[in-house]
C-alpha cells in the first residue's frame, strides 16, 4: 500500500494524561468549527446521525434480477476491509483496511482512498490494526475536509483528504475503539455550527465505556464514563442534539450534548447495535433480547420483536417502516416492521453461511438493500425480492449509495459494499428520475362484501409504462393495512368500508378505491368429516390444501410422505368465533411432529395453530404464525404421545382468548366441544381478529412418515 503516514512516537501515558498530536502544517487547516459533510452522499456510518441507513439518491435496479459482469467492477485490497464504506462530495470512497501478518496491533491498520473508477486514491497507514469503526467526514468552516476514525489502540484518528494524519486523541492504550465516530451540528449563540466528535472506546484511563466528546481540534470537550463496555453501539444524535449510546450490559444511556446523563433503561441482556432515531424521535435498537422500539422521554419499551439476535444496526424508510436482521443459530432473516411494531413482511428464516446476520440500508425510492450472506440483496418496499448478486466472500459491513442518481432527473446509480475476499465492490446501473416518469395505473379491483369473521381476498391490477418495480400498500377503512399486490382482510364490526390501494414507483404514486360492506356474522351449523372415502390424493368435501400436500388414505386425513408442514382449511367456516377439533395419531415421535387444529386461518402466512409437540420437547402449545413466522405464545407439558394411538385436540378461539384442550370425552351434538379433559391451556392474544379453521401436520425431521388426522369437527358461532 501506498500513502503518507505521520511517524508519531507513542506518548508516555501516566495517569490522566491526554495524547494528541498534531503533524506538520496540515493541522493549520483545521479551523475551530466543524460540522458533517452533509454535502456527501454517505458522509459517516449509517449515512447520518440517525443512523437511518437512509439515502438521498436512487440505488441500482435490474429488471433481470442480478447484474451483469460489466455492471460491476471491484478494488482489491491488501487486506480485510473492516468498515462500512464512507462516500465524500467528490465521490472518493474512504475504507479501513487491516493487513495480516503483524500481531500485537503493530501498525498494519490502514486508511485508504478509493476513486470512484475503484483506482486507489492514498492508503494512510494508523498507528494500530483497523477496526469496524467507519470513517465520518466532517469540514471546517473554511472549508477543510476531515476524516475521523478510531483504531484497535484506542485512538481516535483525524486525517485530512491527502491522507495526512492531522491528529490524534488517546487517554490509554488499552483497549480498542469499535465504534463510529458520530459528528454533531450544534449552531452556536455567534451563529457558527460547531461539530462535537462523538466516539465510545471500550475502555480507557477513564473507565469502561467512556463516552467521549471531542472538539474538532481533537481536545476533549466532555465524558461520562457509563462504568460497563461498549464495542457495538455507535452513538446516534436525536434531532434535539440528544446523545445514545448502549452497553454490553443492556444499558441504553440518553445524554444532554452537554456530557448530562438524563436516563439509562435496561433493554435485553446486551446491546449489540447502534440505536437508530426515528423522525418522530423514537429509538430503536437491537439486542441479544430482539429488536425494541422506546420512548425518548423515558426511555420505556413502547415494542419488542423478539426475532433472536439482532446484532447490526436498523435501517429506516422515510414512511417510517424499520427494517432489520436477526439471527438464531445458523438462521438468519429479514424483517420490516411498520412504527407501531406490526410485522410489514420478512424474509427467511433461512441457513446463512455467515457470522453476521445482515447489513440493511433504503434508497431514496424506499428500495431496500440488504448485505446478506454472501451477496447483496434488493427488496421492494412491500417485500418483493428484486435482484440479488453473489460476492466472492461473506458481506462484512454495510452497504454505500452513491452516484447520481437523484430521484428528480435520475442518473446513474452505484452501491458499494465489501466482503471477507478483501473486494470493494461497485454495483451501477442507469435510473430515471421524476422529470421522464409516468405515473403507475391501478385498479384495486370490484366492490366486495362479506361478514364478520370472514376472509376477503384483494386483488390488484397495476401497470407502468416505464417497467418500474411497483410497491402496493393497502388501507382497509378500519385503521389496520396490508402490503403486496395481494392481500386478506378480516373485519370485526359490521358497516361499510372504503379500501384504498396506493401503488407507488418509487417516485410518484396512483391510488384507487372500494367499498367492502360487511353485514354481521351468523351462526353456521355444525361441520364434521369422519374422511370416510375412497383413497385420494386430493382429500375432498370442500378442504382447500393451504400448504404441503395431503389425501384420503384408509378413511383418514394423511400427509403425503414429504418433510413439511402440511395445513388443510375449510374455507367456508369462518368468523371471529369458532371450535374445532380433530383424533390424531403419531407414527414415529422421534421425527419431532406437531399435530394440532388451526383457527383465525387468513392466508398460509397468518394463523393461529394449537397443537400437540412430540419428541425431545412433549408439550401442547398455542402458536401465532405471523408472516410465517411462529410465535409460540403459551406451552404446557404433557406425556408423550402413544405411537398409532388417537388424542383428541379441540381448540377454541372467543374474542382475544385462545383455548386449547386434550379431551377425554366429546360432545355428541358437534363433536368440536370437550365435555371433560384431561389438560388445558390458554392464553390472550388479539393479533388475528378471524378466518377460517383446519388442521395441521407438520411432520418434523421425518421425510416418510404419513401421520394420522381423523374425526374432525367445527363450529363457528
Amino acid at each position: 500500500m501506498q500513502g503518507r503516514l505521520c511517524r508519531v512516537a507513542r506518548c508516555l501515558l501516566l495517569a490522566g494524561a491526554l495524547c494528541l498530536v498534531a503533524c506538520g502544517p496540515a493541522a493549520a487547516q483545521l479551523a475551530n468549527t466543524n460540522k458533517l459533510d452533509d454535502t456527501a452522499p454517505w458522509p459517516m456510518f449509517q449515512h447520518d446521525v440517525q443512523h437511518t441507513g437512509r439515502s438521498s439518491f436512487l440505488g441500482p435496479l435490474f429488471p433481470s434480477g442480478s447484474p451483469v459482469p460489466a455492471d460491476v467492477t471491484t478494488w482489491q485490497a491488501t487486506g480485510k476491509i473492516t468498515s462500512s464504506p464512507t462516500i465524500g462530495a467528490d465521490a472518493t470512497i474512504y475504507v479501513g483496511v487491516d493487513v495480516p501478518g503483524a500481531p500485537n496491533h503493530s501498525g498494519t491498520g490502514f486508511i485508504c482512498a478509493i476513486n470512484s473508477d475503484l483506482s486507489q486514491k492514498w492508503c494512510t497507514q494508523l498507528r494500530a490494526d483497523a477496526s469496524q469503526s467507519t470513517p465520518a467526514i466532517g469540514v471546517a468552516d473554511n472549508g477543510a475536509k476531515t476524516l475521523y476514525l478510531g483504531d484497535r489502540d484506542n485512538t481516535v484518528d483525524a486525517v485530512d483528504p491527502t491522507g495526512a494524519i492531522l491528529w490524534y486523541y488517546n487517554h490509554g492504550f488499552e483497549g480498542d475503539i469499535l465504534t463510529s465516530p458520530t459528528i454533531g451540528s450544534k449552531r452556536e449563540s455567534d451563529g457558527t455550527i460547531k461539530g462535537t466528535i462523538y466516539v465510545v472506546p471500550i475502555q480507557n484511563l477513564y473507565g469502561p465505556g467512556p463516552v467521549t466528546a471531542l472538539n474538532p481540534d481533537g481536545t476533549l470537550k466532555w465524558k461520562y464514563v457509563i462504568g460497563k463496555y461498549v464495542d457495538a453501539s455507535s452513538p446516534a444524535i436525536d434531532q434535539s442534539g440528544n446523545i445514545y449510546v448502549g452497553d454490553l450490559n443492556g444499558g441504553l444511556h440518553k445524554f444532554t450534548d452537554a456530557g448530562t446523563r438524563l436516563w439509562k433503561v435496561t433493554v435485553g441482556l446486551k446491546i449489540t447495535a447502534s440505536p437508530v432515531i426515528g423522525d418522530d424521535g423514537t429509538i430503536y435498537i437491537g439486542s441479544t433480547n430482539g429488536f425494541s422500539a422506546l420512548s425518548p422521554a423515558d426511555g420505556h419499551v413502547l415494542w419488542n420483536i423478539a426475532a433472536g439476535t439482532v446484532e447490526q444496526t436498523a435501517a429506516l424508510g422515510a414512511d417510517g417502516t424499520v427494517y432489520f436482521t436477526a439471527k438464531s443459530g445458523q438462521y438468519r432473516a429479514i424483517y420490516a416492521v411498520a412504527p407501531d411494531g406490526r410485522l410489514r413482511w420478512q424474509y427467511g428464516p433461512v441457513v446463512v453461511a455467515s457470522p453476521y446476520a445482515g447489513f440493511p440500508i433504503v434508497g431514496r425510492d424506499g428500495i431496500v438493500y440488504v448485505g446478506f450472506g454472501n451477496g447483496l440483496y434488493a427488496f421492494s418496499p412491500d417485500g418483493a425480492l428484486l435482484w440479488n448478486y453473489q460476492t466472492g466472500g461473506v458481506v462484512t459491513s454495510f452497504p454505500a449509495i452513491a452516484g447520481t442518481a437523484s430521484k428528480e432527473s435520475g442518473g446513474t446509480a452505484v452501491i458499494y459494499v465489501a466482503a471477507s475476499d478483501w473486494k470493494l465492490y461497485a454495483i451501477s446501473g442507469p435510473r430515471h428520475g421524476l422529470d421522464t416518469n409516468a405515473t403507475p395505473v391501478v385498479d384495486a379491483g370490484l366492490d366486495q362484501s362479506g361478514v364478520v369473521g370472514q376472509v376477503l381476498n384483494f386483488q390488484a391490477s397495476a401497470s407502468d409504462a416505464d417497467s418500474d418495480i411497483l410497491s402496493y400498500t393497502w388501507t382497509f377503512g378500519d385503521g389496520t393495512a396490508a402490503h403486496g399486490p395481494t392481500a386478506h382482510h378480516v373485519y370485526v364490526t359490521p358497516r361499510s368500508y372504503t379500501v384504498t390501494l396506493t401503488v407507488s414507483d418509487g417516485l410518484s404514486v396512483a391510488t384507487d378505491t372500494l367499498t367492502a360492506a360487511i353485514a354481521p356474522a351468523g351462526g353456521t351449523p355444525p361441520f364434521s368429516d369422519s374422511f370416510n372415502r375412497a383413497d385420494s390424493d386430493s382429500v375432498g368435501n370442500g378442504w382447500q390444501e393451504a400448504q404441503g400436500d395431503l389425501g384420503i388414505k384408509q378413511n383418514e386425513l394423511r400427509n403425503a410422505p414429504l418433510k413439511a408442514t402440511h395445513v388443510a382449511i375449510q374455507p367456508a367456516l369462518s368468523g371471529l368465533d369458532h371450535t374445532a377439533a380433530a383424533s390424531f395419531a403419531s407414527v414415529d415421535n422421534n421425527t419431532g411432529p406437531r399435530l394440532g387444529v388451526v383457527l383465525r386461518f387468513l392466508d398460509p402466512l397468518n394463523y393461529y395453530v394449537l397443537y400437540r409437540q412430540m419428541g425431545g420437547s412433549s408439550q401442547l402449545r398455542i402458536s401465532r404464525v405471523t408472516n410465517g413466522i411462529e410465535t409460540i405464545l403459551k406451552t404446557a407439558p404433557v406425556t408423550q404421545a402413544a405411537l398409532n394411538s388417537f388424542f383428541r385436540l379441540s381448540g377454541d378461539a372467543s374474542g382475544r382468548t385462545l383455548t386449547l384442550r386434550l379431551c377425554t370425552a366429546t360432545d355428541t351434538s358437534t363433536g368440536a366441544q370437550c365435555v371433560t379433559t384431561a389438560q388445558t391451556l390458554t392464553v390472550i392474544d388479539s393479533a388475528l381478529a378471524g378466518g377460517s379453521v383446519g388442521v395441521l401436520i407438520g411432520t418434523g425431521t421425518g421425510s416418510t412418515q404419513q401421520y394420522r388426522v381423523d374425526n374432525f369437527a367445527a363450529q363457528v358461532r
